[in-house]
């Protein structure tokens, strides 16, 4: 998704800011590089991102770091992930119970059997990152059986401490960059794009 345009703007104020950047690199092979390192990356990502390291750091930035301070200002935090966690888990108590109903539907199933179909898909569309939290869609389903203030606290607790170890997913950070962060930013960008 990054643009030659975008990379090329990058370099170049990399470049203004710090002279000796790159200095005895071929220009053309650095930017394919860093074409392919942020080919996941939207253009406004990667500006804001390099304008936050042009700010905090003394050294010129590399890809590295940029992807870095994308994650601290655009990834979800653990408490982002166990709320999107939780009203899953709701959806799948409310579908669970009518895993014993026997009316047949308009589609020719009966209730139970559309409840169970509805949770598979929503353990097919959980985010790879709390499916591997989870392991199973039958762990899902004993989670969401006790979604209580006291067992939500232990639940938290736990999760907190998993999410602290895993390492930082560019999917992830990518899922929660939405156009709504983005228009707080679109000045910055704005500014950025007319050096």
């Amino acid at each position: 998704m990054a643009t030659k345009k975008c990379i090329a703007e990058c370099l170049m104020a990399i470049k203004i800011i710090y002279p000796y950047f790159a200095k005895d690199t071929d220009e053309k092979a650095l930017a394919k590089i860093w074409c392919s390192v942020f080919s996941d990356f939207p253009d406004s990502l990667i500006i804001v991102s390099l304008k936050d390291c042009l700010q905090n750091i003394s050294s010129p930035p590399c890809p590295a770091d940029i992807i870095k301070t994308a994650h601290k200002l655009y990834a979800p935090s653990a408490y982002e992930r166990f709320s999107l966690l939780t009203t899953k888990l709701r959806k799948v108590e409310k579908e669970e119970q009518r895993f014993t109903y026997t009316v047949v539907e308009e589609n020719g199933k009966t209730v139970g059997e559309n409840a169970r179909a509805t949770v598979a898909e929503l353990w097919e569309t959980m985010p790879p990152d709390l499916k591997l939290y989870l392991g199973s869609q039958g762990e899902m389903i004993r989670l969401s059986r006790d979604l209580s203030d006291e067992a939500l606290k232990f639940e938290r607790v736990r999760f907190e401490k998993y999410y602290a170890t895993q390492p930082k997913s560019t999917r992830i950070l990518l899922e929660s960059y939405n156009d709504k962060v983005l228009a707080t930013h679109q000045e910055e960008v704005k500014a950025l794009n007319e050096l």
